[in-house]
């Protein structure tokens, strides 16, 4: 085990401090398009009011995706602006930390939604994977972001069995 862990650190341990720079530059991207995410999605959530507010039954799960959303999306902001000042050895983690909670709710919680709710399988899947392919491209792969995609994998794994498999045999 110990001669596992040395060529873990060997190759690709990179320290928090080093880190520290790269958490501040999510933490600035992460403020800037929080702000922006919050507006689009309060305009869509109005307009979704507005015009179908007769038709609450039929879209409610919108409305609650959408509320959810601006509820996390505001958090996340707040998280952002509260880990301006923190040591460089936590950095990584307590800043990039806003954008996971935006991503757990908009990245994997939205696709389960449309996914198994709504019956949108193709979306549901494609929205998922979209999603997870841009954190995966913007952020480096923490431990607690692979839970959550694999969490979410696994959530999804029935469905796309059971309606990719019953696509395929008709």
């Amino acid at each position: 085990m110990d001669k596992l862990k040395e060529l873990y650190n060997k190759y690709y341990y990179i320290s928090s401090l080093d880190q520290a720079d790269s958490a501040e530059s999510n933490r600035l991207l992460n403020l800037y398009w929080s702000g922006i995410c919050f507006f689009v999605m309060l305009a869509f959530l109005v307009l979704e009011l507005v015009f179908k507010s007769e038709y609450y039954h039929e879209h409610r799960l919108q409305i609650l995706y959408m509320a959810g959303a601006c509820l996390s999306i505001s958090l996340s902001f707040v998280l952002s602006i509260a880990t301006k000042n923190v040591s460089r050895e936590k950095a990584y983690i307590l800043k990039t930390l806003p954008f996971y909670v935006i991503y757990c709710w908009c990245g994997t919680t939205c696709p389960i939604i449309l996914f198994y709710n709504q019956a949108n399988h193709y979306n549901g899947l494609i929205v998922f994977l979209c999603a997870t392919n841009i954190v995966l491209c913007i952020f480096t792969a923490s431990l607690p972001l692979l839970a959550v995609v694999f969490a979410s994998c696994a959530a999804m794994l029935p469905g796309v069995v059971r309606f990719f498999w019953s696509v395929r045999n008709l």
